[in-house]
């Protein structure tokens, strides 16, 4: 209706007839499609690993070759790509200076990041599962870890012998009824550096270090705040110690 070109549409081979007015009409099914001028985004990794999410106020960032810039948040640009897992090109991404976030948030890719207004870096780490190669205390020869990416959704693999599979325990969070498993975590690039109450992650700078447990659990709480995303980010995250069970 309204015009369409039939040329533009696909006959369905469906005939009826239809009374109109006291006549009898022929009438014949279309199938028709609308080109809206838009062409479907394609990852540049095709790894199989989960996308990385970012919390609202952080940004992608990539190496140039001489400096930090902003990636393409879709990983659809060859110029400004974010990352391809299947090349160990890893999604990094950074939170910023309050007062200069809006303008790397409305920035274009390839717009270079300050380092004075970074306050932290991280790197994306998608949910996997890997072959266990030693189990016990004894001592085995260094090798490639066996590493296949997977979703949350994915049944867990929870081997525990030698030659079988095991889903990382990072990706899973909580207890009872608040039990998560996740596609991914960010995870700091660096050390935590700065001071308890304004901790950072960056690079070539000394590490936060003699502190209590609870005193650096409450450090990495400070990131819970606008200082470092937005209120809606804020909202999407829950910064905290890294456990044991996620760093080995």
């Amino acid at each position: 209706s309204g015009g369409m070109d039939l040329s533009e549409c696909v006959l369905s081979g469906s005939t009826y007839v239809s009374q109109v007015d006291g006549v009898n009409h022929n009438f014949q099914d279309y199938t028709c499609s609308v080109d809206l001028g838009v062409v479907p985004s394609v990852s540049l990794d095709n790894s199989g690993a989960n996308a990385p999410v970012l919390a609202d106020g952080m940004i992608p960032i990539m190496w140039d070759g001489g400096k930090w810039v902003k990636a393409d948040a879709t990983n659809t640009n060859t110029t400004y790509q974010w990352y391809d897992y299947n090349n160990k090109l890893w999604a990094n991404a950074v939170m910023l200076n309050p007062s200069q976030r809006v303008i790397y948030m409305n920035a274009d890719p390839g717009y270079a990041i300050t380092e004075s207004h970074v306050f932290a870096y991280y790197v994306w780490i998608p949910r996997y599962r890997y072959t266990l190669f030693n189990v016990g205390t004894s001592t085995v020869s260094s090798q490639l870890i066996e590493v296949t990416f997977e979703t949350a959704d994915t049944q867990k693999s929870t081997g525990s012998t030698v030659g079988s599979q095991l889903t990382h325990p990072a990706f899973t969070w909580g207890t009872g009824d608040e039990l998560q498993e996740l596609d991914g975590i960010w995870v700091g690039k660096f050390e935590t550096t700065g001071t308890t109450s304004f901790p950072t992650i960056k690079p070539s700078i000394s590490p936060l270090v003699e502190q209590t447990v609870s005193g650096l659990y409450n450090a990495n709480k400070v990131m819970d705040s606008t200082k470092y995303l937005t209120a809606t980010g804020v909202s999407q995250i829950d910064v905290h110690m890294m456990k044991n069970t996620e760093w080995n």
